[in-house]
């Protein structure tokens, strides 16, 4: 499958219908991108269908659109996503996280499960607080499709320091009302972030769980840290945390 017959196949979807086009867009893209998957672990050009595959989506899908734009990156990233779902699985469906742990957060919150999972997971209430409470949110800046490769992104205007921080990543693990687990890149530079350049990254893993009338979150990074930095990411995500509650309470 070359180059041209895709672009042919595009442009036939592209004339079709709303309805149909999305019909045939999501069943195309789809066999495509599992016959890629399947190539991963068997014989065939893998990374190939499953790029068709994208591509096709990307008619229809933002994170499709997001991935396809990351070209090989965002196929690495697909890929090593995929490998870490199945050894979840074969794991007996516990997160397995692979780097050393540097610090947790934690807080009960008098909301529903519903609502504080929503926080985290709707792009809108992500930009209303993921900062901490000194700091905001660029606007236009957050980025969250919370499924497995789904992209995260995120950046926290420091006017009293003058600079962005820019946070990025992607999803490795997704239970709803139960987990987050996703990457963590960090960059000050705008145009790093705009093309979510690969970098070292940490883990975060984000668990959730229903108490009655309340509601518990728990925060946890894993990576690597300079000495003494780990206190002062966990005062950070402290601020983040107050922040949350101010926007439960609205």
């Amino acid at each position: 499958m070359s180059g041209k017959p895709m672009e042919r196949i595009k442009d036939f979807l592209a004339k079709l219908p709303h309805p149909i086009r999305f019909a045939l867009t999501m069943f195309i893209g789809a066999i495509l991108l599992i016959l890629g998957l399947i190539m991963m672990v068997t014989p065939g050009p893998g990374l190939l269908f499953i790029f068709f595959g994208l591509s096709i989506l990307a008619l229809e899908l933002e994170w499709a659109r997001e991935l396809n734009k990351q070209g090989l990156q965002g196929l690495e990233r697909i890929v090593a996503s995929v490998k870490k779902f199945f050894k979840w699985k074969q794991k007996g469906g516990e997160s397995q996280m692979t780097m050393p742990f540097l610090y947790s957060v934690e807080r009960e919150y008098e909301t529903s499960i519903e609502n504080l999972w929503n926080a985290w997971v709707d792009p809108k209430a992500l930009e209303a607080w993921y900062s901490g409470t000194e700091h905001q949110v660029l606007p236009g800046s957050v980025k969250n499709v919370a499924a497995v490769g789904g992209i995260w992104a995120v950046g926290v205007d420091v006017k009293m320091n003058n600079f962005v921080a820019y946070f990025y990543g992607v999803y490795t693990d997704v239970v709803t009302h139960k987990r987050l687990v996703h990457t963590m890149c960090y960059t000050e530079n705008a145009e790093d972030f705009k093309n979510r350049i690969d970098a070292p990254h940490h883990e975060v893993l984000v668990e959730f769980e229903s108490r009655g009338d309340k509601s518990w979150v728990k925060f946890s990074q894993f990576g690597e840290l300079p000495e003494g930095h780990a206190p002062r990411a966990q005062a950070g995500m402290e601020s983040y945390f107050d922040n949350l509650g101010i926007y439960l309470a609205k």
